[in-house]
């Protein structure tokens, strides 16, 4: 392969592809494009969200804001995430809620079962956010005394198989609160209030900021009991 050139840093715009439209000239403000994030694309084609400038201190105050079993105390909180920088789980919600309360982000190369435990306890971990598979996969490893030896108040996770979830905070000493959000919210719905319910897949209920409702085909509300499509 051919070594990469290293340009000067005076020099670095020349390396640059010449840009397709002119540059504008409209004066940042809260609403101006900060990022653009992909959708996961679990029930159609990836969507490209734009987000703007309020969007991520939005998501780290919404988070801040959440108290109960998910309180945060300013300038003490440990938060680790292995999900990527690229993906709005840890980019738009654990990115500006510790930089907001001036906490510290922890994150590896990716999850890695084996050194899970060491990592959370070797960097004084205080909180954890993470994707549902995850439980699933630490309850298959052995017992160790790490797990039981950690500072963690609570794992934030979303789409825990609830027939796990109570084993899972047993076995691990720490409330292990249900999430809901998309890309495009900006905000999530939490399960941080009890009665969590853990034996089912409760999201969390309807409150200022996050209306809820379970809907049919013509946008009517469904009874009780009766599925429907979920609207925020």
């Amino acid at each position: 392969a051919k070594p990469i050139p290293v340009l000067p840093f005076k020099d670095f715009t020349l390396a640059l592809p010449k840009r397709s439209v002119p540059a504008g000239h409209e004066i940042p403000n809260c609403h101006s494009e900060a990022g653009l994030l992909y959708t996961s694309g679990t029930t159609g084609r990836p969507k490209g969200c734009v987000l703007t400038n309020e969007y991520f201190p939005f998501w780290g105050q919404w988070f801040l804001s959440r108290g109960h079993t998910l309180a945060l105390k300013e300038g003490e909180e440990r938060l680790y995430n292995p999900l990527p920088l690229h993906h709005a789980n840890a980019l738009s919600i654990s990115l500006p809620t510790m930089l907001l309360a001036g906490g510290c982000l922890v994150f590896p190369d990716r999850f890695h079962a084996s050194t899970f435990w060491g990592d959370i306890v070797n960097c004084k971990v205080t909180a954890i956010q993470f994707q549902g598979v995850i439980p699933a996969i630490l309850l298959k490893l052995p017992e160790t005394a790490q797990e039981r030896s950690h500072k963690v108040k609570f794992a934030l996770c979303a789409g825990c198989e609830p027939s796990l979830h109570q084993e899972f905070e047993r076995r691990y000493d720490f409330p292990l609160v249900e999430m809901w959000a998309m890309t495009e919210t900006g905000r999530m719905t939490t399960a941080h209030e009890e009665p969590r319910m853990i034996d089912t897949r409760a999201l969390g209920r309807s409150e200022i900021g996050t209306e809820l409702r379970a809907v049919d085909g013509n946008d009517n509300e469904v009874p009780v009991g009766e599925a429907g499509e979920l609207v925020l």
